[in-house]
């Protein structure tokens, strides 16, 4: 069914995802003009770092969803 799907292929590109990873990935993200940007589409996929500020005091964390 995806065999002719342009953001299929283009996950199949990247080292180490296969068929498998790439469809669910595909299937996940659904269209991706619904993200008006890359940095959009990572942090709904919670590969962004996580930051916490109040008044005087910040704190950085991780990617949000790391491990997950």
């Amino acid at each position: 069914m995806l065999r002719d799907d342009k953001g299929y292929r283009a996950v199949q590109a990247i080292d180490d995802v296969g068929k498998t990873m790439a469809a669910i990935v595909v299937a996940e993200v659904g269209s991706i003009s619904r993200f008006s940007s890359p940095d959009k589409l990572a942090c709904w996929a919670g590969l962004t770092p996580r930051h916490d500020e109040s008044d005087t005091k910040v704190h950085r964390y991780g990617i949000s969803k790391q491990g997950a």
